[in-house]
C-alpha cells in the first residue's frame, strides 16, 4: 500500500518537475508524500466570479506545508510568484469548491494547484476556464422618471425601501434649492409628494433619518444677487401625521461639509468651517430626543469637502472630496472610517480609482459601492466618470464592479441604496437601480 500512495506522488511530481524549471531537483522518498489533486471543474462563471471543484486524494494523513490555487491570464503555467489562494484551511479529502473573485469578463483563466512538504513540491496540471462575457450595463435597469425633469434632484435619502427626494430649482445656473419633498415608493414605482420645507427654498441642506422621522435644514438659502446665506435652522418631520416642529438651531453655520451621517438614533456632523481658512474640521452630535448638539473630537486628515459617506452596520466611511483651495492634488481618494463609539477614526485603503469630488455610493445589504464622480484630469477641467467599485471592509479592499456605459452621466446629482439595490440618477437620465446579483 504504501508503495503505490508514494509511487502516486512521484508521478504527480515528476510531471510537474519536468515542465517548470523553478522546481529544483529533490529526493522523492520525501517524509510526507504529496497529494494526487486535480481541478474538476468550474461552476457557476459569472462575469467576475466563478468557483472551482477540486478533487483531492491525501496519500498521507498529513497535511502539506503549503497548499495554493494559483492562477493567472498572461501565462498557461501560473505559479506561486503570481495570483494565489491558500488552500490549506479547506484541506480535506474529497472536493472542495473554491470561489475565486474580482476577475475580468470575458477572459481565459489558466489554474492549477501547488502543493509542498518538507521534501517535495509540484504543480496539479492545468486547467482553464472563461469568464462570462459582459451584456452591457446588465446590473443596471432604468425604473423610472422624474416628476419634474427640468427640475433638479440632489438630496436623496432612504426610509425602508422607499426613496425621498428633495426637488429644487435651476437659476442661471445655480441651484437656488427648492421645497418639495418627494416619496418614490420601490415596490409600487409610484411617486408622492408628500411635504413641503416650512422654510423656503433651500440649497443643500443636511438631512437626518432617524426611526420614523426626517431632521432637515442647514445648508444655503439663495438670495436675489446669487449670494448664498447660511443657515443654522434645524426642523423635523414626523412621517405619521406629516407635521413638521422648529429644533433649537445648531452650533454653528456651516460653509463647507465635509460629511453628515446616521450612527445609533443621533444625528452627525463633520464640518470644515471654512475652506480658505485654518479652521478645524469639527464633529458635531446632534440628540433628535433632546435636541441639543455636543462636540467630538476633530476630523484628523487634511481639510476636504464634498466628500461621500457611507454607514454599513456599525462602521462609518468617508471618502474622496475637495482638499483645501490651493491644494495638489485637488481631489483626494483618501478613504477613512470613524468609530462613533470610541470617537476615533482610522486611515484605510485608498479609493483605486482617481481623486474624486461628489463621489456617489450606497449600501446594499451591508456591502459598500462606490465611483463616479469628478477626476481633474485635464489641468482645471473636471472630468465625469463611469466606474463602480465595491469596498470589503473585513479585508480593506476594493473590487471592482460594473459602472454606467448606456449614458454619458456628466451629472449623477444623487445616489442612495436599500437591501432591495443601489440607485444613482437625475432630471435628465431618470432613476437607475443596480443590482449586485447580475454584477458577479
Amino acid at each position: 500500500m504504501w508503495n503505490k500512495i508514494l509511487f502516486g506522488g512521484c508521478l504527480w511530481l515528476c510531471a510537474c518537475s519536468a515542465m517548470d524549471p523553478e522546481i529544483p531537483d529533490y529526493e522523492s522518498w520525501g517524509d510526507v508524500p504529496l497529494p494526487v489533486v486535480s481541478i474538476k471543474s468550474a461552476s457557476p462563471v459569472f462575469l467576475r466570479e466563478a468557483t472551482l471543484s477540486i478533487v483531492i486524494s491525501p496519500a498521507s494523513d498529513r497535511m502539506p506545508r503549503r497548499f495554493y490555487l494559483c492562477y493567472g491570464t498572461d501565462s498557461d503555467r501560473p505559479d506561486t510568484m503570481r495570483c494565489k489562494i491558500d488552500l490549506l484551511p479547506l484541506y480535506q479529502e474529497g472536493i472542495i469548491e473554491v470561489k475565486m473573485t474580482n476577475l475580468l469578463p470575458a477572459t481565459l483563466y489558466y489554474c492549477r494547484v501547488y502543493a509542498e512538504s518538507r521534501k517535495e513540491k509540484g504543480y496539479s496540471e492545468v486547467f482553464k476556464f472563461r469568464t462570462s462575457v459582459a451584456d452591457a450595463d446588465i446590473a443596471w435597469k432604468k425604473i423610472a422618471d422624474f416628476p419634474d425633469r427640468k427640475a433638479f434632484y440632489e438630496l436623496a435619502f432612504v426610509m425602508g425601501d422607499d426613496l425621498y427626494f428633495q426637488e429644487c430649482e435651476i437659476n442661471k445656473q445655480i441651484n437656488v434649492g427648492g421645497t418639495a419633498i418627494w416619496k418614490f415608493a420601490s415596490d409600487s414605482c409610484l411617486w408622492d409628494r408628500i411635504a413641503d420645507f416650512p422654510a423656503g427654498k433651500r440649497s443643500n441642506p443636511v438631512v437626518y433619518v432617524l426611526k420614523d422621522k426626517v431632521y432637515m435644514g442647514l445648508g444655503h438659502v439663495v438670495g436675489e444677487n446669487g449670494v448664498c446665506n447660511l443657515m443654522s435652522d434645524l426642523w423635523e418631520y414626523d412621517l405619521s401625521d406629516r407635521s413638521w416642529r422648529l429644533l433649537p438651531d445648531s452650533p454653528g453655520c456651516y460653509s463647507s461639509l465635509m460629511a453628515s451621517f446616521v450612527y445609533k438614533d443621533k444625528g452627525y456632523l463633520i464640518s470644515t468651517g471654512g475652506m480658505w481658512a485654518d479652521f478645524p474640521m469639527t464633529v458635531e452630535v446632534l440628540d433628535p430626543v433632546s435636541g441639543s448638539w455636543s462636540k467630538k473630537a476633530d476630523f484628523p486628515g487634511e481639510k476636504v469637502s464634498n466628500t461621500l459617506v457611507l454607514v454599513a452596520k456599525d462602521r462609518v466611511f468617508v471618502m474622496g472630496g475637495r482638499f483645501a483651495y490651493g491644494s495638489d492634488p485637488l481631489l483626494s481618494n483618501n478613504l477613512w472610517e470613524y468609530v462613533p463609539d470610541t470617537d476615533t477614526w482610522f486611515r484605510r485603503a485608498d479609493f483605486p480609482g482617481t481623486g474624486r469630488s461628489d463621489m456617489r455610493g450606497f449600501v446594499i445589504d451591508g456591502r459598500l459601492y462606490a465611483g463616479f464622480g469628478y477626476e481633474n484630469i485635464y489641468g482645471e477641467w473636471l472630468n465625469y466618470t463611469r466606474d463602480l467599485w465595491e469596498y470589503v471592509p473585513e479585508r480593506d479592499v476594493w473590487e471592482s464592479r460594473a459602472g454606467i456605459t448606456l449614458w454619458l452621466p456628466d451629472y449623477l446629482s444623487f445616489s442612495a441604496g436599500t437591501d432591495r439595490g443601489g440607485y444613482i440618477g437625475s432630471a435628465d437620465y431618470g432613476l437607475w437601480m443596480y443590482s449586485p446579483e447580475k454584477d458577479k
